[in-house]
């Protein structure tokens, strides 16, 4: 759609690698609402607080480099970057808090003071599936973390239950939204 808008190629990928990089720094800040819990419960994610502000950093800057590389690119100061990365982080902290309430409805978690772990699983399991090669949407990977990120908190088999019915709750919202786009009485939109 962006090609046949008259968007040139080099905007569209640029508009792509700047997406992914907003969503992959958003994920890792929201991975460390509670760190102390989550390297409690798994110690091999303790790279988190070095790496997380190194890649908001770069996405923060990334404007900046390829407008080094590429001067006839419009440059974008890394202060508008953030109104997107805050609109990336309020995902993963609604998609984390949607979890925790389907957790709770179902009564797989138990509410603890460490149950913040339960925020910030989806946010690093959704950006470790996302950066895997091969596996499309992360689908399986995403589960086998939340399930290994989520058993701490109430036990295997209630963990697998609640990925189970987060899965379930994602596919329903995805296939809700295809529907509505498709019947909703909307005009056709020209591009000029």
């Amino acid at each position: 759609m962006g090609k046949a808008a008259g968007v040139s190629h080099a905007y569209l990928a640029i508009a792509s690698i700047l997406e992914i990089a907003g969503l992959v720094s958003a994920a890792l800040s929201n991975s460390l609402i509670d760190r102390n819990a989550l390297f409690q419960h798994y110690y091999p994610l303790s790279w988190l607080p070095i790496i997380t502000p190194l890649v908001l950093l770069a996405y923060l800057f990334t404007p900046w480099l390829f407008h080094k590389i590429r001067p006839t690119l419009d440059l974008i100061s890394p202060i508008s970057m953030l109104t997107p990365f805050f609109y990336h982080l309020l995902f993963f902290l609604i998609s984390g808090l949607a979890l925790a309430l389907l957790g709770i409805l179902t009564g797989n978690i138990n509410l603890r003071p460490d149950s913040a772990l339960i925020l910030n699983s989806f946010a690093i399991a959704w950006s470790i599936g996302f950066i895997t090669p091969g596996a499309p949407p992360g689908i399986g990977i995403r589960e086998a973390l939340l399930l290994q990120l989520l058993t701490p908190l109430s036990g295997e088999g209630l963990a697998l239950i609640l990925v189970l019915l987060f899965r379930l709750v994602i596919i329903g919202g995805d296939i809700t939204f295809y529907a509505m786009s498709q019947f909703s009485p909307s005009k056709e939109k020209t591009w000029p």
